[in-house]
């Protein structure tokens, strides 16, 4: 990844960069490009005399309009007010840009754009050439997240760090609250994804009947309960296993957020809902194999540093993979609990 861009058409000055962060490749830290270096580029772009400014900071400032001016271009006369957000691939011969063309009544931030209606936007991430393979295979999860942010964008939750690279807490205003308990299939779980008409209850019983663990997501009240089966040696259970209710933090809003915006497009929710279990069992597994190296070994680790290892914002989401961990390895809660 090389840059994520947002950029509106103007009929007189043609493509106008209007936000542009830069990713550095080796630490992918974001860093955005100040407005005032936008607007002097917007400005003189079409001047032989390029302002050395704007050229020395981002040499490939204007490869970026020229790509995003000739995705908007090609929407401007076929624009029609019913129309979806406009998915787009566009591949140069040094870079690739893959990006969502959309439209807004007016854009508050490009004074030249207040005037006009229906403001034909762009806003994509730009990748160089050679990162064609990992491309073409992330594609709709690219996509996903660039349309998550556009509704955001269309809502007017324009947030200060607009970046599917920075925390979850960038996607979401403190200004309007996000409420994950909309309607959603009723007990849609994590451990077989097929079983969505079933009560969590129901499917919680039926795990410690079968003796194995379960992690269910609540549509209906966005929380998240987990079934550990802990085996005892020797010993028969006898009691029903621990049930984990509590806050859900950020990793099970953002959950709910993918499905809510796959099922509004008719979409299939099967991969989603596989992804967010990779993602957990990804995470769960790395969090056994560190553990077990920190008890054969002298360190030690604290539950913040294995939030900012693991990308987790509170102990809700740590207790999240936790309790997969637990999943995959009974027992491992307790042996948790006494390293951090």
């Amino acid at each position: 990844m090389e840059a994520i861009i947002l950029s509106s058409w103007n009929h007189i000055m043609g493509t106008l960069i209007e936000k542009l962060w830069l990713v550095d490749e080796d630490t992918t830290n974001v860093s955005e490009i100040s407005r005032d270096i936008l607007n002097d580029f917007n400005i003189s772009k079409h001047s032989t005399d390029m302002l050395s400014t704007a050229a020395c900071i981002v040499p490939d400032m204007e490869v970026y309009s020229v790509m995003c001016g000739q995705l908007l271009l090609s929407e401007i006369d076929s624009y029609k007010s019913d129309d979806e957000w406009a998915s787009r691939f566009y591949v140069s011969e040094h870079k690739i840009i893959v990006a969502i063309v959309f439209h807004l009544p007016n854009w508050a931030d490009c004074p030249s754009s207040n005037d006009v209606n229906d403001t034909c936007m762009c806003f994509g991430i730009i990748f160089k050439n050679k990162d064609i393979d990992f491309v073409l295979k992330s594609f709709a999860a690219i996509d996903q997240s660039l349309r998550r942010i556009i509704k955001m964008i269309e809502e007017a939750v324009v947030v200060t760090a607009l970046s599917i690279l920075s925390s979850i807490e960038a996607y979401y205003s403190d200004d309007v609250p996000f409420n994950p308990c909309e309607s959603f299939v009723k007990g849609m779980h994590v451990d077989v994804t097929m079983d969505t008409d079933l009560e969590c209850e129901f499917l919680l019983a039926k795990a410690f009947d079968e003796s194995r663990s379960l992690t269910v997501v609540d549509m209906d009240s966005s929380k998240v309960y987990q079934s550990m089966f802990i085996e005892e040696s020797a010993t028969i259970v006898s009691t029903p296993p621990s049930i984990v209710k509590g806050d859900v933090g950020l990793l099970i809003p953002k959950f709910l957020s993918d499905v809510k915006f796959i099922q509004g497009n008719n979409g299939e929710c099967i991969t989603a809902v596989n992804n967010f279990i990779t993602t957990l069992k990804s995470k769960s597994s790395s969090l056994i194999k560190l553990i077990e190296k920190i008890k054969t070994g002298s360190g030690s680790v604290t539950e913040e540093e294995i939030m900012i290892l693991y990308s987790l914002i509170n102990s809700a989401d740590l207790e999240i993979i936790v309790g997969w961990a637990e999943k995959i390895k009974p027992g491992f809660r307790n042996t948790c609990v006494n390293e951090f």
